[in-house]
């Protein structure tokens, strides 16, 4: 074990190599005299359980901080564990070794259980606090497992708090039984929610449809913590439609779990990388405290959670992208801030990166940016962060193969006056004729929907090859209906294109001209 500086509280070995670990994988400071501290008040266990956490999490800054954050939220009771019997190479079984020995702990000598897992790098030592009538004496139990033929993981589940067992549970549920389950407890982590259920009774969940499984939920505990007008329970959970997770951050920043909610349009963000990665964050405000972009962004409460992240079990979401609804959704919601928040556990880039999603744990946000937009494509950080939030954009993907896809960028043409000369307006810059406005090749608008809203069409036959029909006014012309002719490309259409590196918006019109196939002239 590494010396360490006598001004530092000392700390269990194990608890020693466990930040060691850490600091080396994830190359970070050495914690402070105050983070040891605390580790040193909440005994050996705990700290290896909070270290645990912080090991498996994702990006960490500061390793101190968190720390000092995990303990005082640390709510999960410390209970003696069963004695462990000596394991032989061949698995039999005999009385444990006991033996004196001296107690680190500030309260004298204690009992402790001792597993050295040979031919391993990682040695686990658990301290368990005796009855005050034993306080003159100490227990060592050793645990030897010696290239036992029995996983080694299954010897170490029962060193395994009940808090880590019903977490491994909740990991087999579906996600959005995990969500509801924080919605309904009202709690902001499942540390807490899980109080009062264990991971037989979880497990059992699996085999429950949606239906039962939230009415099920709702008469445990569900109904004594929400309001009935919360409840989710009005909706056909078997559409097989998309959802979004919501998280109510309040000023002191603590979170609050809502959902999950059906989600018939999904924005580019949700298709790359699934639903339930993505978390929309909303920042409550007090009284009639307004919160725009800019103060949202300067409140201690997303300094908190941005910094932090939001965990969901052993998910960690980070600030990736918003969205600013302005006075609109303002209306809708008086008591929240306009600005939507997402947050993005980067695990979800597995499928497009064709990565195994623990290796992504610690992908940096802007590298993740970085797969949509390249922020040196713009011209500045505002006009970067207001093209970036095209991905929340609710839009139809029309798949198309960018190998032979020609995007040229054509010359803007400026207005003219009836002398020829450019037109300018009262800031002195130059009127743009055909700002905003584009060609496509009429190949690729022929395979376009016509009528489209909010990210899904309006009506299934919309799609090529059909006949759609527009209601006219009775009095134009005396035509009452006009139909399309199959494969007649609409007219206008409104696109978002995100190409290498660049995030393109607006309009684009058939040129009929163009002798190019699958091409753009933006």
């Amino acid at each position: 074990m590494a010396s360490v500086p006598p001004e530092l509280p000392p700390l269990p070995e194990a608890v020693e190599e466990q930040l060691g670990l850490i600091c080396h994988e994830k190359s970070l400071l050495p914690a402070d005299a105050v983070a040891r501290r605390y580790l040193s008040e909440v005994g050996e266990q705990e700290s290896f359980r909070i270290l645990n956490i912080i090991r498996n999490s994702g990006e960490v800054r500061k390793l101190s901080g968190f720390i000092v954050h995990l303990v005082k939220n640390s709510r999960s009771p410390r209970s003696p564990l069963p004695a462990s019997p000596t394991i032989s190479p061949q698995g039999n079984t005999t009385s444990g070794k006991k033996r004196k020995m001296e107690s680190d702990s500030p309260g004298g000598l204690s009992s402790v259980r001792r597993v050295c897992i040979f031919n391993s790098p990682t040695k686990i030592v658990e301290r368990v606090d005796p009855p005050k009538s034993e306080l003159d004496q100490s227990t060592v139990e050793e645990v030897c497992i010696l290239n036992s033929p029995t996983k080694i993981e299954e010897k170490l589940h029962l060193l395994k708090s009940e808090t880590d067992r019903v977490l491994d549970a909740l990991e087999k549920l579906e996600f959005r039984k995990t969500f509801l389950i924080l919605n309904y407890k009202g709690c902001a982590k499942l540390e807490d929610a899980v109080y009062g259920l264990s991971a037989d009774k979880i497990l059992s969940y699996q085999s429950l449809g949606m239906r039962d499984f939230e009415n099920e939920i709702w008469n445990d505990f569900g109904r004594n913590i929400c309001q009935q007008k919360e409840r989710i329970n009005k909706m056909n959970w078997e559409t097989g439609e998309r959802y979004y997770y919501h998280c109510h951050v309040d000023a002191a920043g603590n979170c609050r779990f809502k959902g999950p909610y059906l989600n018939k349009a999904a924005t580019l963000l949700q298709k790359t990388v699934e639903d339930e990665n993505v978390l929309m964050v909303k920042f409550m405000e007090q009284e009639t405290k307004s919160l725009d972009t800019e103060s949202m962004m300067q409140s201690p409460a997303f300094n908190k959670v941005s910094e932090e992240g939001i965990f969901v079990g052993r998910k960690c979401y980070r600030f990736f992208v918003f969205k600013d609804g302005g006075k609109e959704e303002k209306k809708k919601n008086p008591t929240s801030s306009p600005v939507k928040c997402y947050f993005v556990c980067t695990e979800g880039f597995a499928s497009l990166l064709k990565q195994p999603p623990h290796l992504l744990k610690n992908m940096s946000v802007q590298k993740a940016r970085g797969l949509f937009m390249h922020i040196h494509k713009a011209t500045n950080l505002s006009n970067y962060m207001a093209r970036f939030s095209l991905i929340l954009s609710k839009t139809i993907t029309l798949e198309l193969n960018y190998d032979v896809l020609r995007v040229e960028v054509v010359e803007d043409v400026p207005c003219r006056d009836g002398n020829g000369d450019i037109v300018y307006d009262k800031d002195d810059k130059a009127m743009i004729f055909t700002d905003g406005t584009g060609f496509i090749s009429e190949d690729l608008a022929v395979r376009c929907p016509h009528n489209c809203f909010n990210g899904y069409v309006n009506n299934d036959e919309n799609v090529q090859g059909s006949l759609e029909a527009f209601r006219l006014p009775h009095n134009l012309s005396g035509l009452t209906e006009l139909k399309s002719l199959p494969g007649v490309p609409p007219l206008l259409i409104q696109f978002r294109m995100f190409y290498k590196g660049q995030a393109i918006k607006g309009t684009v019109l058939v040129n009929r001209k163009d002798s190019f196939s699958a091409n753009m002239n933006l």
